[in-house]
């Protein structure tokens, strides 16, 4: 078995032609894709946000319920594990939604795409704004769709003023936001880096020699930042994976143990507990136990 049995989908399975896809769905539940492997547990290898204005479900990510209802927006970052329960009007005409996909080069190279930027998972900004995010993004589809003369040019401006309202949103709802600032980039630099190193590096020496300083100021700035250590972002991301594996892989836990870079089983153990007290069988039966 391999070391990620979890399906990943990637954007262009979609057949983008740009940076981003845009896709506008009627008559089933805007949670579902168009090969129809939507109930199963799946990750995505792109950033994307769903409108919807008509459609009901429960859309679990990463062992959180969110309700899907109408006036719902929706954000899933790369790697996060997620499936839909549609509700009971999603094979009717009147469901309706708009998704927003981007690569990843997209997502580096946006301000607003960066790590931590849309970790509340749904939002439900009210009637006024989401109607007007929804008129931008019906505009944003038509030119996607149609593909004119200076089309990308228009696109791209859409898609920026979205992503600016939308973020604005999230700031206004959030308890915590980045300070602004050398130190915000620092922090954000360095969440990116453990989201794409945590398999290999486990102490924040690592993450502060990619980011030339040194690991005390690193653990200052992240933990002013976020109110967390480095270690504890660290670890809570290898705890994560280690979840993911547990529920939605047969693997035993030796192996996942093995797979998370453990030397000892009983390392693995330790490690689970201190942060779940459970151990890692009592975690899957649970969740398990939830989801059937």
């Amino acid at each position: 078995m391999t070391a990620d049995t979890i399906p990943v989908y990637a954007l262009d399975e979609h057949d983008a032609t740009a940076p981003f896809m845009v896709e506008y769905r009627e008559g089933r539940d805007d949670s579902a894709d168009r090969t129809g492997r939507v109930m199963r547990p799946h990750r995505h290898d792109y950033y994307g946000v769903s409108l919807v204005k008509q459609g009901s479900g429960v859309h679990s990510v990463d062992f959180t319920e969110y309700r899907i209802q109408p006036g719902t927006i929706i954000f899933m970052s790369p790697g996060q594990v997620h499936h839909v329960q549609r509700g009971a009007d999603a094979d009717n005409k009147n469901t309706q939604g708009i998704r927003i996909a981007f690569t990843a080069a997209f997502a580096r190279n946006h301000p607003l795409l960066q790590p931590g930027a849309w970790e509340t998972g749904h939002l439900q900004p009210g009637d006024a704004a989401f109607a007007q995010l929804w008129d931008m993004c019906m505009q944003l589809f038509e030119e996607y769709r149609e593909q004119q003369s200076l089309g990308k040019r228009i696109m791209e401006n859409y898609l920026d003023i979205v992503l600016s309202r939308i973020y604005r949103l999230l700031q206004q709802g959030a308890e915590q936001t980045l300070q602004p600032g050398s130190n915000a980039k620092m922090t954000r630099d360095f969440r990116s880096l453990v989201q794409q190193h945590f398999m290999e590096y486990r102490q924040p020496a690592a993450y502060a020699a990619m980011l030339h300083v040194s690991a005390g100021h690193l653990n200052d700035v992240v933990k002013a930042q976020t109110g967390k250590t480095a270690s504890q972002w660290i670890a809570a991301r290898v705890l994560l994976e280690a979840q993911r594996m547990l529920v939605h892989t047969h693997e035993p836990v030796k192996a996942i143990a093995a797979l998370l870079q453990f030397n000892e089983v009983s390392y693995f153990y330790r490690f689970f507990k201190k942060l779940t007290q459970q151990t890692p069988e009592q975690f899957r039966e649970q969740i398990r136990e939830k989801y059937t």
